[in-house]
């Protein structure tokens, strides 16, 4: 047999977000952040996404863009801890029903797929921090068992034995397995189909994928089960559970009547398995539009969080409750600080429209 290749995904980062992040780096180490702050007194909370907080001997089977090491874990949690006011997505609610100002650095935490690690790993450290936290789970995959699609393709393209992929954007030919350009133009080709697709087709999808690519192994489970579910908040009472739809599709990408049974599929999901119905969600892939919008509010959800307008990251008391935009957790300590301090995206306006 011949030995697995390794393969990263992750393809190189744009210079123009090199550009950025590296700018907003230097206006937080030169002091000119803490000077904005004093001067101008902004106001506003800033919601946090992460995903896995996987320990090492995992991290082989989890798409790297999904996971985040537990060592680096702990230290945006001491961080926060120490110098943010970390509050509960309720909280936020709260104040955003009571058109109240929310403190600069004030910070919700949020676990999107509902991960075993969330459990294991990121909720023993949030409990010693007394940090609060939601948790964003896909309920059918949870009572499947299933691994994230994204973490499947990731560990069958590094296990792969297979040389070759036909094509999967509906063009003739294949991409070439045997270079890393062939390797990451095939992740990048299928990952968008996959995003796209719904059950039936991603289930067709996925088969035809690990038949041509033949992996050399599967990854254990990854998704929390229910019994463990239940036993997160009775653990851990400031963690939630909210939802992140059945099959965690692109509401976007449906029609309004495939939509609306997902957000029913999984509302019924829960209330069985957990006793009650979340008032929260998360928008898979963080994409929402008006018409996701107002089946949010029919389905009687208090929150949902979604990408949203980057310059509009910090939340008021005027922000809409229904589409909240949130950051995906940079892996830079130096970003966090930035980012969960209030000076952004505020002092640098330019970079945020123009970078």
């Amino acid at each position: 047999m011949d030995r697995p290749q390794d393969f990263d995904p992750r393809q190189p980062t744009a210079l123009r977000q090199l550009s950025r992040q590296g700018l907003e780096r230097l206006l937080y180490w030169t002091g000119l952040s803490f000077a904005y702050l004093k001067a101008a007194s902004p106001t506003g909370a800033v919601i946090l996404t992460y995903h896995s907080v996987a320990a090492p001997d995992l991290a082989g089977w989890i798409d790297p863009h999904n996971r985040i090491d537990p060592d680096r874990f702990v230290h945006h949690m001491e961080f926060l801890a120490a110098h943010r006011r970390v509050i509960s997505l309720d909280e936020l609610a709260d104040a955003i029903e009571a058109r109240e100002p929310l403190p600069a650095g004030s910070v919700v935490l949020t676990f999107d797929d509902g991960y075993r690690d969330t459990l294991e790993v990121a909720a023993p450290i949030l409990a010693r921090y007394g940090l609060p936290a939601m948790v964003y789970v896909p309920t059918g995959i949870v009572s499947r068992g299933e691994a994230p699609w994204s973490d499947l393709v990731y560990s069958w393209f590094r296990t792969r034995r297979g040389r070759r992929l036909g094509a999967v954007d509906g063009s003739r030919g294949y991409f070439d397995l045997n270079t890393a350009e062939g390797v990451a133009a095939a992740h990048a080709a299928v990952s968008e189909r996959l995003l796209m697709s719904w059950p039936a087709e991603r289930g067709s999808l996925l088969t035809q994928l690990r038949e041509q690519l033949d992996p050399a192994g599967e990854p254990p489970r990854l998704t929390a089960s229910w019994d463990e579910l239940r036993e997160l908040p009775r653990r851990f009472g400031r963690l939630g559970i909210g939802l992140h739809t059945a099959e965690h599709v692109d509401l976007t990408a449906g029609d309004e009547n495939s939509v609306r049974a997902e957000l029913r599929s999984c509302g019924a999901d829960a209330e069985r398995e957990l006793g009650a119905r979340p008032l929260h969600f998360a928008y898979p892939y963080d994409r929402a539009s008006g018409r996701t919008r107002t089946l949010m509010a029919e389905q009687g959800f208090r929150t949902a969080v979604c990408a949203g307008d980057r310059r509009r990251c910090l939340i008021s008391g005027t922000a809409d409750p229904l589409a909240l935009p949130r950051l995906n957790a940079p892996h830079s300590a130096t970003l966090l600080r930035f980012w969960t301090s209030g000076a952004y995206p505020t002092l640098s306006p330019g970079l945020s429209e123009r970078l």
